[in-house]
């Protein structure tokens, strides 16, 4: 009797040891996104391990399951899709097809400027993830880029998404390009014109933004050789344009030769410029590259620009269309005292001879130097000197006229670095 009374207890046993996990099981599924904690009658909860495992598995079938595709299009259909964003609103997740163009650095945030068969758009990473992979992209292939479109301060953008690896991001495809630069370019008349679309960019807090992509010819009037020609002055006539790059792209010997420039406009601590894409040189007969065009200078004083400065967070800067203007002023060639114990020379333009160009804002109250500082002739040696039009004057202590174009404020000496035309110096003999 006892050994019958046995066998049917184990037989109860064993039928309940084969059911519980399967009920425990379906009842972890079901509650694993309800917010209420498990019966503490069931069973599986005395056992720590089978019931992570159970969870885990459920949370990651659920979330694979409901996790929605992300929509791959292209620049303007993405554009299309921002429009109804607000301001400084981030949107969704997307992916683009496109080939990077080039990378515009900031302070807070590092631009990769992409663009495809239509339209462009820059994506905009943070500095801090801006390094290693993302520092090392080739422009001009071709990449798969996965970001949040937004708005912001009213313009288009990519954001970069921090639940995402940069190799998530920005996935390299091949080196062929869907770009053609004529298809998104906009082509512009003259120079001048640039000055309505820089004035419709709009700036961040701290004057800077990027604008669309432009076509247009010039003159190349000085480069600043000091730096490997990176930086570049043209003009057409009507106005004056710096066209920056991160390596050489025309050689000093180069002044007067006319180009077609390719490139986005950019706006730097309220410095306008076009950043350089593409060129192509535009063959004009020996007469016309040996000219320059001065027809709408403007003539002023050395000193027309020391009531402008950029210090801080106060910003008195020329406008647009004083930066695309070409001047035209006489003075006296001079070494900034500052730097007397430093062998090299550290040359601007002053209306008088020997005047100083250190700026004594405790006891005047200006911001800017008395003068300009000429690029190319800044901490020069003297045999490097020697072989500049202006180094006669200097040494004869002559006044000299020139020719110029507003670069940037310096703010180390408090002064504006200006760019000679040294092309439209006259030269001066010496006995």
């Amino acid at each position: 009797m006892k050994r019958k009374y046995f066998i049917f207890l184990l037989s109860i046993l064993l039928v309940s040891c084969s059911t519980t996990p399967s009920v425990s099981l379906n009842n972890s599924l079901d509650t694993s996104s309800s917010s209420a904690s498990p019966s503490s009658d069931n069973p599986i909860s005395e056992n720590p391990s089978i019931l992570q495992s159970a969870s885990t598995s459920s949370v990651s079938n659920s979330t694979s399951a409901s996790k929605p595709s992300i929509k791959q299009l292209t620049i303007k259909e993405a554009r299309t899709l921002a429009e109804d964003l607000g301001d400084n609103e981030i949107g969704e997740l997307i992916k683009i097809k496109a080939t990077f163009l080039k990378v515009i650095k900031t302070t807070s945030s590092n631009l990769m400027y992409f663009a495809d068969a239509e339209s462009s758009i820059y994506l905009r990473v943070p500095v801090s993830k801006y390094t290693d992979y993302l520092d090392n992209r080739y422009t001009n292939y071709e990449y798969l880029i996965t970001a949040n479109i937004a708005k912001v301060d009213a313009n288009i953008e990519l954001q970069y998404n921090d639940d995402l690896d940069s190799r998530e991001s920005v996935v390299n495809l091949s080196e062929e390009v869907s770009v053609n630069l004529n298809n998104i370019t906009e082509a512009k008349e003259s120079i001048i014109s640039l000055v309505e679309d820089f004035e419709n960019i709009r700036l961040d807090n701290k004057k800077c933004g990027t604008g669309k992509i432009v076509t247009f010819t010039g003159q190349l009037i000085a480069t600043e050789y000091e730096d490997a020609n990176k930086k570049a002055v043209f003009s057409d006539g009507t106005g004056v344009i710096n066209v920056i790059n991160d390596k050489k792209f025309v050689n000093r010997e180069d002044v007067g030769k006319f180009y077609e420039i390719t490139g986005i406009m950019n706006i730097k601590t309220t410095n306008p410029a076009i950043l350089y894409l593409h060129n192509q040189y535009v063959i004009k007969s020996s007469t016309e590259e040996s000219v320059i065009n001065v027809n709408h200078s403007q003539t002023v004083e050395p000193d027309f620009l020391k009531s402008k400065y950029i210090l801080s967070d106060k910003y008195y800067s020329p406008s647009i269309q004083e930066y695309l203007t070409l001047y035209q002023t006489k003075g006296f060639i001079v070494d900034n005292s500052k730097y007397n114990a430093n062998a090299n020379y550290h040359l601007g333009i002053a209306k008088e001879n020997k005047a100083s160009l250190i700026s004594d804002s405790s006891s005047t109250g200006i911001k800017s130097v008395s003068g300009l500082f000429l690029i190319n002739h800044y901490n020069i040696s003297e045999k490097t000197f020697s072989y500049s039009p202006l180094f006669n004057y200097f040494l004869s202590s002559k006044e000299v006229s020139l020719y110029f174009t507003i670069d940037q404020f310096y703010s180390q000496d408090h002064g504006w670095k200006v760019f000679p035309i040294e092309k439209l110096i006259d030269p001066l003999e010496t006995n």
